[in-house]
């Protein structure tokens, strides 16, 4: 189980727990396959930019967009796998094999 994983689990467990969640990013994550194929100097030279742009006035406004982007990015990925799934079930449930399960499983 990842640490995170497991450390929010040990929060939620806490008897009488009261957490809250805001709308605002606080943390950045560099994930480790793409971090791991750049070379050490290429990681510290992006950890560089990205703690210079931090430091900018506009940065948290900006972090902000970024992220609704990729939010709705996501979420309409979503929706396109879903509505994918939704119609090859549909399509499943059409076809002739279904239909015979169907009638089998009355008798």
């Amino acid at each position: 189980m990842p640490t995170d994983h497991h450390m929010w689990r040990q929060w939620l467990d806490l008897p009488g727990l009261r957490a809250s969640m805001g709308e605002r990013l606080t943390y950045l994550n560099f994930p480790d396959p793409f971090w791991k194929e750049l070379p050490e100097d290429r990681r510290a030279e992006a950890l560089a930019d990205w703690l210079r742009r931090s430091r900018e006035p506009g940065f948290a406004e900006e972090l902000d967009l970024l992220l609704r982007r990729a939010t709705t990015r996501a979420a309409e990925d979503y929706h396109l796998w879903a509505r994918d799934e939704q119609r090859n079930a549909d399509a499943l449930r059409s076809s002739r094999l279904w239909r015979v399960r169907r009638l089998l499983r009355r008798s």
